[in-house]
């Protein structure tokens, strides 16, 4: 390596040069996957903590000391963002097994009991040792390029990695597991398992491409305000967000520009993989632009979930608390309890438009919880629920549409953990069909909004699994971005109903021109 990973990173942080960063991804990706793949047991998680700690990079890269070690900080950062995510999927899953907890009276021999604990050995000790053994070992560098590293001979290198060895043992050993220095070493050179997969550094790249790019706009913008006298501020004021928007607009354009053309001369040279790579950085930004998007109306769902069941409890609690009947003037009746029967009564019409309308019911509706239906006649189709007459045909078809779409809502997310519980279960590989998916509906190893969606076991059944196919075959991952991998078949009202689609990075309750042709 002629150029030192503090140089590249210099050009990187000075310029927003891609190759430099790039090639810092390159060269140390395969460490920081391996800290999180030992520390996490999970591949799909191992990817999410290595383009975190890249991003972080990315976004330090200005402020890092000359004198540091860029394979034992990325080590640490690895290893602290690997367990933050650990020891939150561990927060929301009680019932599984805990994977950091793993000691024992009795000293393990060398193997698969050393891979979770062997990280935070490394973190115990000193600087300079858990860098020589990181260089050494998990970048599988040469004695001679260790102490090329750290300014030192190479006789002075092999006697440092010999004493940080026989610490990190000594280390090991207190925590109860057994191994000789030989083993130790063995065990370090082979621990990361399989690299990280090839497209995983082209979508690190694309991040930290724009969040170079929103570096150099900021700085550009803070030499402009700096050489402005105090009393042409309001000026500056008024000229920042044109100014601003322009050159960022400019900037990412030409930065995208360039982004793409790197790419498709990549797939002209490469033999193997450059469409899964270009497809999973597109997809990947997709996923972030739409869950960025969906966050604000998921906080505004859970906020607006949370006042009705403070005002269902509310109406609740003034009717049980409401005088005897003897007690109430005849004829009237408590307001509260007349503001419960009132909205009792709404849902209850809600739920009889499937049985008015058997050919236009799904299976799905069954699905839906009360403080579903209690969100559905809030405001009906956008109106106060006393302006709608559910007794006119047509709008009972609109009511009926708007259930069918909320319970397709939460089914879309039972799909998504299902496909990939499916993927993860059989080396990525899609199901043949949809029925095939039904082990996997209760998925919980996966990360993001379909982890949250709860429904009773055996809820989704053949009834409802028949009305959809599968559209695509092959593996998960190689699915173009845009394709739908699994739709539903039909609608069940040619005039008013959506069409539920799922894809490899999205999930979507669309319109009737979504239906796949007959």
């Amino acid at each position: 390596m002629s150029v030192t990973d503090l140089e590249l990173l210099r050009r990187y942080a000075a310029d927003g040069c891609e190759e430099a960063f790039a090639e810092l991804v390159r060269r140390h990706l395969d460490l920081v996957f391996g800290v999180a793949l030992r520390v996490l047991r999970h591949r799909q998680w191992a990817e999410e903590v290595a383009q975190s700690v890249f991003l972080d990079l990315a976004r330090q890269a200005r402020g890092l000391a000359a004198t540091t070690v860029l394979p034992a900080w990325l080590h640490e950062v690895a290893r602290r963002t690997a367990i933050d995510l650990l020891r939150r999927e561990q927060r929301r899953m009680t019932r599984e097994r805990t994977a950091m907890e793993q000691s024992s009276t009795e000293p393990h021999t060398a193997g698969t009991e050393l891979e979770p604990i062997l990280d935070d050995g490394l973190a115990a000790l000193g600087d300079r040792d858990r860098t020589l053994l990181v260089l050494r070992y998990l970048q599988g560098r040469s004695i001679r390029d260790v102490g090329g590293v750290l300014g030192i001979n190479e006789d002075a290198a092999q006697k440092g990695i010999s004493r940080a060895v026989d610490r990190l043992r000594a280390i090991l050993v207190r925590k109860g597991v057994g191994v000789g220095a030989a083993g130790l070493a063995a065990a370090m050179s082979v621990s990361t398992g399989s690299g990280a997969p090839p497209a995983l550094a082209q979508a690190i790249a694309v991040q930290a491409t724009a969040i170079a790019a929103e570096s150099a706009v900021g700085a550009g913008w803070l030499s402009v305000v700096a050489v402005n006298a105090p009393g042409k501020a309001v000026l500056a004021a008024a000229l920042a967000v044109a100014v601003l928007t322009a050159s960022y607009q400019t900037f990412r354009a030409s930065q995208l520009g360039r982004l793409v053309r790197q790419i498709e001369e990549s797939e002209a040279r490469a033999v193997r993989g450059s469409h899964e790579a270009k497809a999973l950085a597109e997809g990947l930004q997709q996923e972030i632009l739409g869950l960025r998007a969906r966050n604000g109306d998921w906080e505004r769902d859970r906020l607006d979930l949370l006042r009705l069941r403070n005002e269902v409890g509310e109406l609740r609690a003034k009717a049980r608390a409401r005088p005897a009947p003897s007690m109430v003037a005849s004829g009237s009746l408590d307001p509260a309890e007349a503001a419960l029967k009132s909205w009792a009564e709404r849902v209850k019409h809600y739920k009889a438009l499937a049985g008015r309308m058997p050919d236009k019911a799904i299976p799905e509706l069954k699905l839906l919880t009360e403080e579903d239906w209690i969100e559905l006649t809030k405001e009906p189709l956008g109106h106060s629920p006393n302006e709608l007459d559910l007794e006119d045909p047509k709008v009972a078809r609109l009511a009926l549409s708007a259930a069918r779409a909320k319970a397709k809502d939460r089914l879309k997310w039972v799909f998504s953990r299902a496909l990939r519980g499916y993927a993860d279960a059989h080396d990525g590989r899609l199901p043949g069909e949809v029925a095939e998916l039904q082990p996997y509906l209760m998925h919980t190893h996966v990360v993001g909004p379909a982890r949250s969606v709860e429904i009773a076991a055996g809820s989704v059944g053949e009834e409802i699994l028949s009305r959809y196919r599968m559209m695509a075959t092959g593996n998960l991952a190689d699915q173009p971005a845009e394709q739908a991998v699994l739709t539903e078949v039909a609608p069940v009202d040619t005039e008013f109903d959506t069409c539920l689609r799922v894809g490899n990075y999205w999930v979507a309750v669309g319109g009737l021109q979504d239906f796949p042709a007959p």
